[in-house]
């Protein structure tokens, strides 16, 4: 009787401790935030296979499977303005967002049709690490 109250007792801390440690590994992911012309460049990297959502207030603008390694970048359109951007991951396949949202804000500029022509043009040529907007360099 006494093994049986004992097991129990050893079997319930168990699930405590696996409970406290598998919630304690959830942790932001970090991500990199550039604000440009009606749009902002978001770049994640992570050391496993993740998918992660990107939300520009609030709301669902895209997703991207991120590999070990390997950073991954999109240009999502936004208005200009203050804006605020979250990043929510899961491990891959797994589709369970376990990994906590992160959070950045950021200030997105009004469009300007004449250096976007630019952009274009050094774009074309070759030459987007020089573009005027942020968001268009690799």
């Amino acid at each position: 009787m006494r093994t049986t109250h004992r097991a129990a007792a050893v079997a319930a801390i168990s699930a405590t401790v696996l409970l406290v440690t598998s919630v304690g590994t959830a942790q932001a992911m970090p991500f990199d935030l550039v604000g440009g012309r009606e749009r902002v460049k978001v770049t994640v990297a992570s050391d496993i296979r993740s998918t992660c959502n990107f939300y520009v207030d609030d709301k669902f603008v895209g997703n991207v499977l991120v590999e070990p390694d390997a950073p991954q970048s999109r240009v999502y359109p936004a208005a200009a303005g203050a804006r605020s951007v979250d990043l929510w991951c899961a491990p891959y396949p797994d589709g369970i967002f376990e990994l906590a949202a992160t959070t950045k804000s950021v200030t997105v500029e009004p469009a300007n049709p004449a250096l976007e022509l630019v952009d274009g043009i050094l774009g074309g040529v070759g030459l987007g690490g020089l573009a005027t907007d942020p968001t268009l360099r690799p």
